[in-house]
């Protein structure tokens, strides 16, 4: 049921059964992805919620499973093998990450939040 108990990734796979099959637990499970909590400690999935430019660069807003680690990393095609990290991973404490692009240089790019083992 686990990514890799062995390893204490006890986040879900992408076939789990038990994503999205929670109940709603006021001030416990409200802040889910999906269509309803997932069974379990820890939700799965990530998506960018609000992305932002100006001087400082481009900030992404990502909705996360909290306690994660997670690599920002950009590309010019969505579709290639190799994606560049942007900054250090982070360590979620929270369901919301902020990441930052402080000098995109291309003028398109493309952004991806990888999830890492623990």
């Amino acid at each position: 049921m686990f990514v890799n108990a062995g390893a204490q990734d006890y986040y879900l796979p992408p076939q789990s059964p038990l994503i999205d099959r929670g109940v709603v637990i006021a001030g416990i499970n409200d802040d889910y992805l999906g269509s309803a909590p997932d069974i379990g400690a820890l939700e799965f999935g990530m998506e960018a919620q609000k992305i932002s430019t100006g001087v400082t660069g481009v900030v992404i807003e990502w909705h996360v499973g909290a306690f994660g680690r997670y690599q920002l990393q950009t590309g010019a095609d969505p579709s290639q093998a190799a994606w560049k990290p942007v900054g250090a991973p982070v360590q979620a404490v929270t369901t919301v990450i902020q990441l930052s692009d402080p000098s995109p240089t291309d003028t398109q790019r493309f952004y991806r939040l990888q999830h890492l083992a623990p």
